[in-house]
């Protein structure tokens, strides 16, 4: 975990950060999830990376086997959600499965304002990736008055 907190200078310190938390919520869900299970509960982890562009943030997600129509998407200036279902579709008792079933959910903070009507989602192969355009902040101008 601490490899996860070393500065790098191709990555943003807040991505590292978020990363390392991500890393103790899942240590501490798996070890709640075992003892203490909670229906209806999120407990699918959704694999996520965020690169940063020029003028934009690519947000990639790793959702394998569902439908785009079974994936919600949210975006706002600054955080992006993404929530679904896994459902194996059967109704039937089973005496063994190692399907994956349940709901997940991410709320991704972003390092920067976006534009959130500007962002496009794809979804191809299970991997999930949207392109958000970089909301361009305007420097501290000096603007003259007149009277």
């Amino acid at each position: 975990m601490t490899a996860l907190l070393l500065r790098d200078k191709n990555i943003n310190n807040n991505i590292k950060i978020l990363s390392a938390l991500d890393h103790l919520d899942e240590i501490i869900g798996r070890f709640f999830e075992n003892n203490y299970a909670v229906e209806n509960e999120c407990r699918l982890r959704v694999p996520i990376g965020l690169a940063e562009k020029d003028n934009i943030f690519i947000l990639k997600a790793v959702i394998p086997g569902l439908r785009k129509e079974d994936i919600d998407i949210e975006v706002s200036a600054d955080k992006v959600t993404i929530s679904g279902e896994y459902s194996n579709g059967s109704e039937e008792d089973t005496s063994y499965s190692e399907f994956v079933e349940g709901k997940f959910f991410r709320a991704i903070d972003l390092p920067g304002k976006i534009i959130p009507n500007e962002a496009i989602a794809e979804y191809k192969d299970g991997i999930l990736e949207i392109t958000l355009p970089k909301l361009e902040e305007e420097e501290n101008k000096l603007v003259k008055l007149s009277l």
